[in-house]
């Protein structure tokens, strides 16, 4: 997202995740998550979507921040202990 109007109207990166998955992880609405895969590592805040199915997580494609991850991609998801996850 190259146009800053467009990129400033663009919500933060977030990772989208089913119920079942952040209740197994202790992930709640909001909290920060901690991506970790080939293209790095990225803190992302979680978002939990009623309508994914379970254990099913996704990551919106084209938001600033999300640069090289590519798709499909493989990671290990961490949740934060701290005060925001």
């Amino acid at each position: 997202m190259r146009a800053p109007g467009v990129r400033e109207c663009a919500p933060e990166p977030y990772m989208g995740l089913c119920s079942s998955m952040a209740e197994r992880l202790g992930i709640r609405d909001g909290g920060i998550v901690t991506l970790v895969g080939d293209a790095g590592v990225r803190l992302l805040r979680a978002k939990l979507l009623a309508s994914l199915p379970d254990e099913m997580a996704v990551i919106p494609a084209g938001l600033s921040g999300l640069e090289g991850l590519g798709a499909p991609f493989y990671a290990r998801l961490i949740p934060r202990r701290d005060a925001d996850g």
